[in-house]
């Protein structure tokens, strides 16, 4: 293993061992708003520590006016600090905090948030911040005003979480359990204005409290909607895919009872038509595979455009040449002839590759090492489109429902890309239900998922023409045939030449096992007539060979090829805190 994988590895390793990580099981916040008008805060916060820390810390917006400041551990001793950081005021407890649970108390004073208004006060608020990384196991929020809370008005951000709340006395205490991470706790109050017994600053926006209260009346119908505008969009965008492809399915995919197909025997002894091996294969799997082109060289033997035959040859790498070379037998091909009259395109590119990679006569070795580099892949791309292209000229099979989800599937993948700040906006404004927010990624994952299915299978949302379903019929009657062979014993083959016919599309077919298989249950004297009489049928375990020699050579060159691709709001407060 090279270095740098080994110091990539030991870095890798480092990091998992030195990874740390806190949470917050529980939060109490208290707030006791006194008749001057400060407001006097003690922030309880029970941390979970994971790995090593050296700082527990709560950050403040700068223009919050806070004095009085101060901080300590319970369990242990701990340095309280404020200072400016990343253009927040931060509350610092410093100490050595190795994997344990740690209660720490910050205590501080607030002066300006509560507002003279035209006729009443406000406390409006940001009681838990939305800087918080972590979620909080139970929330607990509790607030204390100068007078009974019957006499004044609450309105509670955002309106969309689940909380309990608690009234007693001149206090107000909000439960929020498993509060979301990045989530702000809000309280919007409406106090009578005798309760302060000094003056108040003044709201910027000066209002009446009619006109506070109708305004949360309105951002919490619009909240209302809003979240329900975008749980409808969520359940859309989830069902899109799924709903389109089975509407397209019904439309264009379905296939019609086609009265032909019923005079069509249930099996085709010999091809039923003039598709070469691979055309075939393609047909019936709709892609391309590598025993196309192995299918494509037994033919090539079949057509004498090239011969095959077993040689010995030196087996140099024999315990490594210390006791000298032993003879091992191999499979040699031999070119006959490099015209390429009268032969399908996809033949004329494999003719051409053979002639132009090899010499007259090679090896089954030879053609795996060769094929195995990276310059046959343009040659097998090319082999694949000229199939595709072929077999979209002979008008099989009909892919306008196929296009359209092409089409949808794309949109969607761009579509998704940009829902991804919009939901992320939802989801700060909880106006999206928390199960809803991974809508964009699902929709991503199904339209790509969609797109390689549709590729793949294109069948499926296509229709075939009478005619292709005929066609297409009678070769899987063809290649249940060849599935078969062994169970037909009283009607076998007899021709020579047909056995090697259906050797080489049942390689095609990827059932060439089962061909080989027929063979060696037929009378001794049968099996040896039909080795004498045929080069290809006088190896059958080469044949084999071949297919796993080109499947080896045709993964090696494509995997080596390079990358590319396819009302509320607005109080004061907030902020948050960690550790670090």
């Amino acid at each position: 293993m090279k270095k740098f994988e080994i110091s990539i590895i030991f870095l890798f390793l480092i990091a998992f061992v030195c990874a740390k990580d806190f949470s917050i099981p529980k939060a109490d916040v208290e707030y006791t708003i006194n008749a001057d008008g400060t407001v006097a805060v003690v922030e309880n916060l029970h941390y979970s520590l994971n790995g090593e820390f050296y700082q527990l810390y709560l950050q403040k917006p700068l223009d919050l006016q806070i004095i009085n400041a101060s901080g300590y551990c319970l369990q242990k001793k701990c340095d309280f600090s404020s200072t400016v950081y990343e253009g927040w005021r931060e509350l610092r407890l410093d100490s050595e905090f190795s994997n344990e649970e740690v209660d720490v108390v910050f205590t501080y004073i607030i002066e300006g948030q509560v507002l003279g208004q035209k006729d009443c006060a406000q406390f409006f608020y940001k009681l838990w911040g939305d800087q918080w990384s972590t979620s909080v196991g139970e929330l607990q929020a509790t607030i204390h005003f100068p007078g009974n809370v019957n006499q004044m008005q609450y309105f509670i951000h955002p309106p969309n979480i689940e909380y309990d709340t608690l009234v007693s006395g001149d206090s107000l205490t909000i439960i929020s359990k498993n509060h979301p991470a990045e989530t702000y706790l809000e309280l919007n109050s409406v106090l009578p204005r005798d309760w302060f017994k000094t003056q108040l600053p003044q709201a910027v926006n000066f209002m009446s409290k009619k006109e506070i209260v109708e305004g949360e009346q309105k951002y919490e119908y619009d909240s209302k909607l809003n979240f329900i505008f975008w749980t409808i969009i969520s359940i859309l965008l989830l069902a899109m895919i799924p709903v389109s492809f089975i509407i397209l399915y019904i439309i264009f995919g379905r296939e019609m009872p086609l009265a032909d197909l019923q005079f069509i025997a249930p099996y085709e002894r010999e091809p039923p038509g003039k598709l070469s091996p691979a055309e075939a294969g393609f047909l019936l799997k709709q892609s391309v595979r590598p025993d196309f082109i192995s299918a494509e060289l037994l033919n090539f033997v079949n057509m004498k455009i090239l011969s095959m035959e077993e040689r010995k040859v030196e087996n140099t790498s024999f315990l490594g040449g210390v006791l000298g070379s032993k003879k091992k037998k191999t499979l040699f091909f031999t070119v006959l002839k490099s015209e390429s009259e009268g032969l399908a395109e996809h033949q004329k590119i494999l003719l051409k590759s053979i002639t132009e990679d090899f010499q007259n006569t090679f090896s089954i070795d030879e053609l795996k090492k060769k094929w195995g580099k990276t310059s046959f892949a343009s040659t097998y791309l090319s082999f694949s489109n000229s199939l595709r292209r072929s077999f979209a000229s002979k008008n099989y099979l009909e892919t306008k429902g196929n296009n359209i989800m092409l089409i949808l599937s794309g949109m969607c993948i761009i579509g998704s890309i940009f829902m991804f700040p919009l939901f992320a906006s939802a989801a700060v404004l909880n106006s999206i239900p928390a199960i809803l927010l991974p809508a964009p990624s699902i929709l991503f994952i199904e339209s790509f998922a969609c797109l390689f299915l549709v590729v793949s299978k294109p069948q499926i949302l296509g229709q075939w023409t009478k005619e292709g379903r005929i066609v297409e019929k009678r070769w899987q009657n063809f290649k249940r045939y060849l599935n078969d062979l062994t169970l037909m014993k009283e009607k076998p083959p007899g021709d020579v030449i047909l056995w090697e016919q259906i050797l080489v599309y049942a390689t095609a077919f990827g059932v060439s096992e089962k061909v080989l298989q027929a063979i060696n249950v037929l009378p001794k004297s049968e099996q040896t007539r039909i080795h004498r009489s045929s080069a290809m049928l006088a190896y059958p375990a080469y044949v084999m060979t071949v297919s796993s020699s080109v499947s080896s050579a045709v993964s090696s060159a494509t995997a080596s090829r390079g990358g590319g691709g396819f009302g509320g709001g607005g109080g004061g407060g907030g902020g948050g805190g960690g550790a670090r």
